[in-house]
């Protein structure tokens, strides 16, 4: 059972639209791969780019809310300690045991290359984005985050903590010539950890201190969607030199500014939504209550599977949009359900969702 106490619902709201995002992305993508070129080739790039602007920093955002909130119960080293062990239950063997899963599924679908899978597991731990599940890089990087967390608020005291944040966006925004950094950077996701790092840490300053000064005003608002759809506009359509320091920096304050400002808007929605009508609050908080479980099965368990069965069928160009439909449904709702079948089992449960098992009555 999920425990409903001391969650908020704005966070179960934006989790449950980020995860269908984030399923919409894949499938969008995956298509592409499977020669479905019935989508509009711009039309599709427009989606795929704004996509980016919106899921995972909206789950960055809310994961660094969550660890704001739980952060106010740690008081000694040994509730860090409790605190820590509970974050990294909940990602690592799941973490492990669904790349595995996802890598049994494509080998038996035939989408994994002859002496392919031993550099997939090997690249599990060491590029995660060349693993078997490379969309599970998000919980690598929250596993960094958690670890490095600490050190970072041992070091640094409360009033020198937004300072740092300035000093995470330089650091993530200029393209160093750093040869070390260079050779590191896609091992062990340290470029993930080296980006997202400021929109976590913007999600824990906004939960702990900037709450009131951020909340949805309709001046933040406007600028934020400004913002946005100036960033994402302008990320779409200049051709990005990849050997010019200034033109890689230049995009990556581009994509900082943008990706912060998508995730705030995320946020401020759900808020909203969290305040009124009462029945779609409810279905959106059940569906972010099993948001983890559609992360973590999507790809694996429906995604992969459809998308094969779709590209045997071979849809013209209008079953091509009506597929695409009922795959991001099924996928996302399909998801959810088998994860709450998973958790009538509590040992599997342990192992794919990271769910502890309940203690024993005294």
């Amino acid at each position: 059972m999920i425990n409903h106490l001391d969650r908020r619902a704005d966070l179960d709201i934006a989790r449950a639209i980020a995860s269908f995002l984030v399923v919409m992305h894949h499938l969008l993508r995956h298509f592409n791969r499977l020669h479905l070129d019935h989508f509009d080739a711009g039309l599709r790039d427009v989606v795929q780019g704004s996509l980016l602007y919106f899921h995972m920093p909206t789950f960055m955002l809310v994961a660094g809310c969550v660890l704001a909130m739980g952060w106010r119960e740690v008081r000694t080293w040994d509730d860090y300690w409790r605190f820590e062990r509970k974050k990294l239950d909940r990602l690592i063997l799941p973490f492990i045991s669904v790349s595995l899963l996802t890598l049994a599924v494509k080998a038996a679908g035939g989408g994994l290359e002859a002496g392919c899978a031993r550099a997939a597991l090997a690249n599990t731990i060491y590029a995660p984005r060349g693993g078997p599940a490379p969309h599970l890089w998000f919980l690598y990087v929250l596993m960094g985050f958690f670890l490095l967390w600490p050190l970072l608020r041992r070091l640094v005291p409360d009033r020198w903590f937004p300072l740092l944040w300035l000093g995470m966006l330089v650091f993530a925004v200029l393209d160093l010539p750093w040869p070390a950094l260079d050779s590191w950077k896609r091992i062990l996701g340290m470029n993930d950890l080296r980006w997202y790092l400021p929109i976590f840490t913007l999600g824990f300053l906004y939960e702990q201190r900037w709450r009131e000064q951020l909340r949805p005003r309709p001046v933040l608002v406007f600028m934020a969607l400004v913002l946005c759809i100036g960033c994402l506009t302008v990320d779409l359509r200049l051709p990005w030199p990849k050997d010019d320091f200034w033109w890689v920096t230049l995009h990556r304050a581009v994509w900082m500014i943008g990706r912060s400002c998508g995730g705030l808007l995320v946020l401020w929605l759900c808020s909203v939504i969290a305040r009124s009508a009462r029945r779609p609050r409810k279905l959106l908080v059940t569906a972010g209550l099993r948001s983890y479980d559609c992360y973590l099965l999507h790809f694996a368990l429906l995604c992969t599977p459809l998308l094969s069965l779709i590209g045997e069928l071979e849809p013209g160009v209008v079953m091509t949009y009506v597929w695409f439909v009922v795959a991001l449904i099924v996928t996302w709702v399909g998801s959810m359900l088998i994860g709450d079948l998973i958790r009538r089992w509590p040992p599997l449960g342990v192992v794919l969702l990271g769910i502890p098992l309940p203690r024993p009555k005294a």
